[in-house]
């Protein structure tokens, strides 16, 4: 096994899972948007908290139950289709204006915005369904056969820390460049986050009927 490799793989899923826009991406580019860059980043510790905790609940709880076979194209399969409902309103917000209107007076808070990430994340038990797609990814990629829980224990740690820096370079890029934040390109952005999605969840259901029917 290649620990280096495996590292930055599972830090790299990290940082993708980070991309696509949900409510914590939203407050923390109302706070950037308002130079309210320090508030911003305490919504990413506080998102990155509770995504932190569903990852120890995935990797300790739930994915030593998957080392079936069967069980893992059930999930698959069930994760395909989450992923088409999460591609339909991604696609769907592609064909919107993204107006951010707000009222900032609360925003420059960093204590309310903690806890606003961490309340956003923490209602928002996806999280361990996308913890569980990285074993997966891992897996299929022969990176690792089992995960022990130290290697389980590192791969919360440094997915945790790819999710950071996106969520993080997210705020401090939207508060240097916030004159030239476009609509047409966050309607772009949308555009391709959800066909992406799509591809994701071919693979997962290619997969999943590739296990169930042998």
């Amino acid at each position: 096994m290649d620990t280096f490799l495996l590292l930055l793989v599972i830090y790299s899923l990290g940082f993708l899972s980070a991309i696509p826009i949900g409510p914590s991406q939203i407050e923390i580019a109302k706070r950037s948007l308002h130079n309210h860059l320090w508030a911003a980043v305490m919504v990413v510790f506080g998102s990155l908290s509770s995504d932190f905790m569903y990852g120890v609940i995935a990797l300790f709880g739930v994915a030593p139950f998957f080392s079936n076979q069967k069980a893992v194209a059930i999930f698959e399969l069930c994760g395909a289709v989450i992923l088409w409902i999460l591609a339909f309103f991604t696609l769907r917000e592609g064909t919107r204006p993204h107006l951010l209107k707000f009222t900032p007076s609360f925003l420059k808070s960093r204590r309310i915005a903690f806890i606003t990430g961490f309340s956003l994340s923490v209602v928002n038990p996806m999280m361990i369904f996308w913890w569980l797609v990285g074993v997966q990814i891992v897996r299929h990629l022969n990176l690792v056969d089992t995960f022990t829980p130290v290697l389980s224990l590192f791969f919360v740690l440094c997915g945790a820390l790819g999710l950071a820096t996106y969520l993080t370079a997210l705020a401090v890029a939207l508060h240097w460049a916030k004159k030239f934040f476009s609509n047409k390109v966050m309607q772009k952005i949308y555009i391709v986050l959800g066909l992406v999605l799509i591809l994701l969840s071919l693979y997962f259901l290619i997969n999943s009927l590739r296990i169930l029917c042998c």
